[in-house]
């Protein structure tokens, strides 16, 4: 009797719609915190705290010194774009950019918002992965035309890191066109050497020799390629990014499909633990 006496009241069971008023509650203060307030916190981010990124294009393909006036696709070819595309995206010319035009210094200023200004203290690699963010490199097949695009901090050094681009990628070319027909001589030459230098050599192979260094010379200058621009870059009249908009759309409807995912298994382990 006495133990019975001790034992507390059991509190009334909710009743349904008390239970409903409940989950109501719960669900609102869930989707208040998960969705509204990243939503929110969205807002001012990028409203008051995103640095305004600003863009510069460059267009330009390869030509042919023998053929000026032929489409901008140039004798190289799609498999020289290709090269190129790559110098562009390597690290060689990101440490060129650090080197010449103050890369990392613009980026890693403090002025910019952390969440897209680059670490303090970066090393070269990370300057370069870095980089590549902030750089879009598009190579239309049909024309054989690269288009270059750079992100930065202000129009002016859009402008000019994208300018540099163009003209480390005609330095490139220039190189690469060089040593291929300095290349194609020498094996020319070489063949005509020890075809003079053969005392048993019959006259026609000094003859072929000789045209074949002629043969070499004419294929050289058809190897002579140069850089053609289609499009200068130019100076950003606005920023293009942050699409803050697209930044605030796309926070709010990841949390809002996030929280309902949740909120969809919490309701079947509730189900589950009823059997």
């Amino acid at each position: 009797m006495i133990e019975r006496a001790r034992e507390k009241p059991k509190a009334p069971a909710l009743t349904s719609r008390e239970l409903r008023r409940r989950r109501g509650r719960a669900l609102a203060i869930r989707y208040a915190v998960g969705v509204g307030l990243p939503t929110i916190l969205s807002v001012v981010y990028y409203g008051c705290l995103a640095t305004p990124q600003y863009e510069s294009e460059a267009i330009f393909a390869l030509q042919a010194s023998s053929d000026p006036l032929a489409a901008p696709s140039g004798k190289g070819g799609s498999k020289d774009v290709k090269v190129l595309r790559e110098y562009i995206l390597s690290r060689d010319l990101s440490d060129l950019l650090a080197h010449e035009q103050g890369l990392a210094e613009h980026y890693a200023q403090a002025n910019a918002d952390r969440w897209v200004r680059l670490p303090a203290g970066a090393s070269l690699d990370e300057v370069h992965a870095y980089f590549l963010g902030k750089l879009r490199v598009t190579h239309d097949s049909a024309s054989n035309v690269l288009k270059v695009r750079v992100r930065a901090f202000s129009p002016e050094k859009a402008q000019a890191f994208a300018q540099a681009i163009v003209s480390a990628s005609e330095a490139k070319v220039r190189d690469i066109s060089a040593k291929a027909q300095e290349n194609l001589i020498r094996v020319a030459q070489d063949r005509l050497a020890r075809a003079e230098a053969s005392p048993r050599a019959p006259p026609y192979e000094l003859e072929r020799g000789r045209e074949a260094l002629e043969h070499a010379r004419d294929e050289a200058a058809d190897h002579d390629v140069f850089v053609a621009v289609i499009a200068e870059p130019a100076l950003a009249h606005g920023p293009a990014y942050p699409k803050k908009l697209w930044g605030i759309a796309t926070v709010c409807l990841g949390s809002l499909a996030l929280v309902a995912v949740l909120s969809l298994l919490a309701s079947a382990v509730r189900e589950h633990a009823h059997f």
